[in-house]
């Protein structure tokens, strides 16, 4: 029987004047060229608020505090690996990105008009669901 894997993920959502920072994963990544909330994989004995604080500073250069979860979200890609999605609203300490990646700040009214994760669909919906 083929082995499935259970990969618990975490994304930043980090308002800034309404709009929202997204990331495209690289080339050379499963579901290269799609876009998402940057974040990344729960390490284990790993809170997913410092793990969502590292990656930010590893895959972006920004310090983040992870401060209110926002939602969750299971995705299962290709019959094969599932993916656990934990989302949180975050407040970021600058907004200087010092890594090279493809990025953009978006508000959620826009966000249809970007290939996003299936996984991350959840949480777009939850975002232009709300008020203001």
């Amino acid at each position: 029987m083929e082995e499935k894997e259970i990969i618990v993920v975490t994304a930043a959502l980090m308002p800034i004047k309404r709009k929202y920072l997204i990331t495209q994963r690289p080339a050379n990544e499963h579901l290269a060229g799609k876009w998402e909330f940057p974040g990344g994989r729960l390490k284990f004995g790993e809170t997913p608020e410092a793990c969502l604080e590292r990656e930010i500073w590893e895959e972006l250069g920004l310090r983040i505090k992870a401060n209110k979860l926002f939602g969750l979200s299971s995705y299962i890609y290709d019959e094969k690996m599932q993916v656990i999605l934990i989302g949180y609203l975050c407040r970021l300490s600058s907004t200087e990105i010092k890594k090279d990646v493809n990025y953009a700040w978006v508000a959620p009214v826009q966000m249809d008009d970007y290939d996003f994760c299936p996984a991350d669909i959840p949480l777009i919906k939850k975002l232009q669901e709300k008020p203001g």
